[in-house]
């Protein structure tokens, strides 16, 4: 249904501002083409022509001026050239759309002062926002020694994804990527994972450490070290595997002793330890600060 300047006048100045933030929380996901953007100038201009005789939520002068320069970047395209309307926007083209909509949305948004929908900003972190693989100057491997919730492994395989971590060593009953509980909390990051399922956490380590890995393992036991102490010349050229442990047990004791370095995360509250998956991202994000500044 396309609103008319009549309709827009009727419904009042609140209200024609809120039609047209829902418009834009129903166009960001999903815009792909000039074509999609064709009714929206329209209604801007509805907006600056309908101002002056407006007496809540007025628009500035630059408030104005900036609503016209929307709607300038918005109509570049020509109306009568359907063909060409509905080619979709290249890359660079779509982030420039997403970016332009959202300022556009927090201008009215901030007008009538209601809260911007969480969707609308994954969308713009994701789709505006150019991406470059990162490349880490050390071979890492997670090691999930047996934990319980299936919530929590893949809160750390979303993790991983995010940090582009794909090696994963699954040991005994820890839940398997393949668990519904798991691809819920993981969002499809398990779909990229290259996981080994064991039931030895001992000799994996043992084969990782004979490959070159330096075993790193998250548990709060004196004489661990903190990972805001780690350092360049700690962690050196050498290979890194980051073992965490059980939600209760914590890492196997047997898996302890043959580890090469023991960390913690320091805690200041009555507990001593925080949600497993909370650690690993605390600890795994502090090895990319390290690693790569």
């Amino acid at each position: 249904m396309i609103f008319t300047l009549k309709k827009f006048r009727l419904i009042g100045a609140r209200a024609r501002i809120k039609k047209i933030i829902q418009i834009l929380e129903n166009l960001i996901p999903h815009v792909q083409s000039p074509y999609d953007l064709q009714h929206l100038p329209t209604y801007l201009d509805y907006l600056v022509t309908l101002n002056p005789e407006t007496q809540d939520f007025r628009f500035t002068d630059d408030e104005s001026d900036r609503l016209k320069q929307f709607r300038k970047q918005l109509s570049q395209w020509d109306p009568t050239n359907i063909p060409a309307l509905r080619q979709p926007f290249s890359v660079q083209e779509h982030r420039q759309v997403f970016k332009l909509l959202m300022e556009l949305r927090y201008l009215l948004s901030d007008k009538i002062q209601t809260p911007i929908r969480e969707t609308s900003l994954i969308v713009l972190e994701h789709d505006a926002t150019a991406r470059e693989p990162l490349v880490w100057p050390n071979e890492i491997v997670v090691v999930l020694d047996h934990l319980r919730s299936p919530y929590n492994v893949g809160a750390i395989v979303r993790t991983m994804e995010c940090l582009g971590l794909s090696r994963l060593i699954s040991i005994g009953y820890t839940p398997r990527l393949d668990s519904r509980q798991v691809q819920r909390s993981a969002m499809g990051c398990e779909l990229v994972m290259n996981v080994a399922y064991v039931q030895d956490g001992v000799a994996a380590l043992k084969t990782l450490q004979q490959q070159g890995f330096k075993i790193y393992v998250l548990e709060t036991i004196i004489p661990s070290r903190s990972v805001f102490q780690l350092n360049v010349s700690l962690l050196s050229e050498s290979k890194i595997a980051l073992v965490v442990g059980n939600e209760e047990f914590g890492v196997d004791e047997s898996m302890i002793a043959i580890a090469d370095q023991l960390l913690h995360i320091p805690t200041f509250g009555k507990k001593n330890s925080l949600n497993v998956s909370i650690a690993f991202s605390i600890a795994i994000y502090q090895f990319w600060s390290v690693l790569l500044g």
